[in-house]
């Protein structure tokens, strides 16, 4: 049996048809109430390696923007869903 994704938790909650990027993952979860500030960094380094490595589109699925950072690319609740929770 294999082990499940550490993060699972976090992307079970994400919403199938929102644009998250690594950094509003952890806002997201935050708020939730299911990731604490010290762990803030790994999340994002985390995703941002994950969706790196496993084939995530260059051009991503849309744009964050989240007040005081610069516009990036981030992709839908549902890809991460998809490959998170069945690769990790």
């Amino acid at each position: 049996m294999s082990r499940p994704p550490k993060y699972g938790p976090i992307v079970e909650k994400l919403e199938d048809d929102v644009v998250y990027s690594p950094a509003l993952i952890y806002r997201h979860a935050a708020d939730l109430g299911i990731a604490s500030p010290e762990i803030r960094s790994k999340i994002r380094h985390t995703f941002a390696r994950f969706a790196k490595n496993n084939g995530f589109p260059v051009d991503g699925d849309g744009l964050v923007r989240i007040p005081g950072q610069p516009i990036t690319i981030g992709w839908l609740g549902r890809r991460w869903k998809e490959h998170y929770l069945n690769t990790s």
